[in-house]
């Protein structure tokens, strides 16, 4: 009986260490949308979240520029302080493509922003969202000097806009997969 009651005390304890490697987000109704894994990430990550596509995304490393140091790519922001700020933890600055892909796991209304419910598990997973904007590695095709600027958004509302790429903003890395 003794052998029994410390095999579920020890089945409980793995369990409720297990689900805290593991987050689910809800629609306001509670119904699930996505589920996020804790993984040790590549590099310098450390502890990151991996969505449900795989990508794993790292904490907020600082607020960078987005200037171009060389020759920007087809679209994309090709080489800055942003981007390399990121090469250097073993990743790479993710595309808007890429945050709106992110933003599929959450509750959206009907403007692309986060609900309540969206931004409850928002920041469950990344506390470290509020208060930011944060660069996107992707130039902004509809600002009229796409060399100067870059999309941004912000980490309280999901809202994307551009901006002009000597600011400094945060910068958040996925893994390069």
């Amino acid at each position: 009986m003794k052998i029994v009651l410390v095999l579920a005390i020890v089945f409980s304890i793995l369990q409720s260490h297990a689900d805290d490697e593991t987050y689910t987000t809800h629609d306001s109704q509670g119904n699930p949308i996505g589920v996020f894994t804790r993984v040790d990430g590549p590099g310098t990550f450390g502890k990151s979240w991996m969505d449900p596509s795989q990508k794993i995304w790292s904490a907020n490393i600082g607020k960078f520029d987005n200037v171009a140091i060389g020759t920007d790519g087809d679209g994309v922001v090709g080489d800055s302080a942003a981007t390399r700020a990121c090469v250097t933890i073993g990743g790479v600055l993710p595309t808007a493509e890429t945050y709106y892909k992110l933003a599929s796991y959450f509750e959206l209304n009907d403007r692309r922003r986060l609900t309540p419910q969206g931004l409850k598990d928002w920041y469950a997973l990344f506390p470290d969202m509020k208060g930011f904007w944060f660069w996107s590695a992707t130039l902004d095709p509809n600002a009229g000097y796409s060399q100067y600027d870059a999309d941004e958004f912000d980490g309280d509302s999901f809202m994307f806009d551009y901006d002009w790429r000597p600011m400094k903003l945060a910068v958040r890395c996925t893994d390069k997969n």
